[in-house]
């Protein structure tokens, strides 16, 4: 990835070198800024908001939310994750099943 990041710069101008997301994918992030201009973030965030969520949470008692699992790598993009941290900044309490991996 660092050679692959390395020619991004040197040929096109872009340093993609320290974009988060750059490298996920085998590098298609980084394609994706150089080539066509692109910006990376999360999918859950633009999963909430295609759902338009703000709305739907600022009316909610409660959110519900599931995982089959959570890990390491759940705060790095996982549904639920998303779903308990925006619905905790309109003040919501969330709730579900889960179970952890060790």
């Amino acid at each position: 990835m660092a050679h692959y990041s390395r020619q991004l710069t040197q040929t096109l101008g872009y340093d993609v070198s320290e974009a988060p997301g750059a490298g996920a994918a085998g590098g298609m992030g980084a394609a994706l800024i150089a080539y066509a201009g692109g910006t990376l973030r999360p999918g859950i965030d633009l999963v909430l908001e295609l759902l338009n969520a703000d709305r739907h949470l600022s009316d909610a008692a409660l959110t519900i939310v599931g995982e089959g699992w959570l890990d390491r790598q759940s705060a790095f993009g996982k549904a639920p994750v998303g779903v308990a941290g925006k619905a905790a900044r309109h003040g919501r309490t969330g709730c579900g099943p889960l179970r952890r991996t060790r």
